[in-house]
């Protein structure tokens, strides 16, 4: 970009050289402006009388065989006597017989950014009258800004608007992504708290279920067929309850012939016998799980 630059300076030059003699055809001039800037977003302006004493900032012609940057510090030297070893591109800018400056031009130029602590001295010259530090807001509500300064700081001000909308939209994507994220958690919190729900609900019933497989296992044999059909409705009860925990995913802990697990069973007693030490040899009450946690542990008799 920086030879193409060079090579329109250069044009502009062959073009100054052959048409000497009729100043009015000149082609296009290359230009620099310095927006100078400090901490607090001011900007330095100067009234220039060569742009009808209005508001300008700092710059001036391209010289031949010389880049947009070296232009730029040699300005920001010879005008204000500032130094700079580092200056950002801002943008660039066209513009044909400005109303407001003293002679009929084409100008092609392209701006700078300098960054500057507080506000430093900076010398002035015939070129350069009053100076003021100005925010971009503040400048632009000046009547006397000349016209390039104005552009400027208008297409500075609508990237300022662009950044603001592409902060929001990414705000906005983060907030949803924070939804859907939440969602997710509510959703999973939902099941957990169903199953427990289901798993206070078959606590309460399971003591109740117990004790009906107590009562109902041990029937006293009665003749007669009402006492039969009492006991078969009374088995099929329990049979019920058992579907129920079944279909509720409540399973019984394994317990006679397995060997003593803390986790999911109590010894209330031990015994003599022939088995494995740690081996159940009887269960009192039966245990329940469900999945993998356990609701009510089994009461047994290990073997010693």
């Amino acid at each position: 970009m920086g030879a193409i630059f060079v090579w329109l300076n250069k044009q502009n030059t062959q073009c100054h050289t052959n048409m000497s003699d009729n100043k009015e055809n000149r082609d296009i001039s290359v230009i620099v402006g310095i927006f100078i800037q400090n901490e607090k977003e001011e900007f330095l302006f100067f009234r220039m009388p060569k742009w009808d004493n209005k508001w300008s900032i700092c710059g001036g012609h391209v010289q031949r065989n010389e880049t947009l940057e070296d232009a730029a510090r040699r300005e920001l030297k010879e005008e204000i006597g500032l130094r700079s070893d580092t200056l950002s591109f801002m943008s660039y800018f066209e513009i044909i017989k400005p109303s407001d400056f003293q002679l009929d031009k084409h100008f092609v130029g392209f701006n700078f950014r300098m960054q500057v602590t507080g506000r430093p001295e900076v010398k002035t010259n015939e070129e350069l009258g009053e100076q003021r530090w100005m925010t971009a807001d503040v400048a632009l509500k000046q009547k006397d800004l000349n016209s390039l300064t104005r552009k400027t700081l208008e297409g500075l001000q609508e990237g300022k608007t662009c950044n603001s909308c592409e902060e929001l939209r990414i705000g906005w994507q983060r907030a949803l992504a924070d939804y859907q994220n939440l969602k997710k958690e509510v959703e999973a919190k939902r099941g957990e708290w169903a199953q427990e729900a289901i798993k206070r609900g078959v606590e309460v019933f399971l003591p109740v279920y117990e004790n009906m497989k107590k009562a109902f296992g041990h029937t006293p044999a009665v003749d007669g067929g009402a006492w039969k059909a009492w006991a078969t409705g009374c088995q099929h009860i329990v049979r019920q309850f058992s579907d129920v925990f079944s279909a509720l995913g409540v399973e019984s802990i394994e317990t006679i012939g397995e060997q003593f697990n803390p986790v999911f069973h109590e010894a209330v007693g031990e015994q003599e016998s022939d088995k494995p030490s740690g081996e159940i040899l009887e269960e009192l009450e039966s245990g329940f799980k469900m999945g993998d946690r356990v609701l009510k542990v089994a009461r047994v008799i290990i073997s010693k």
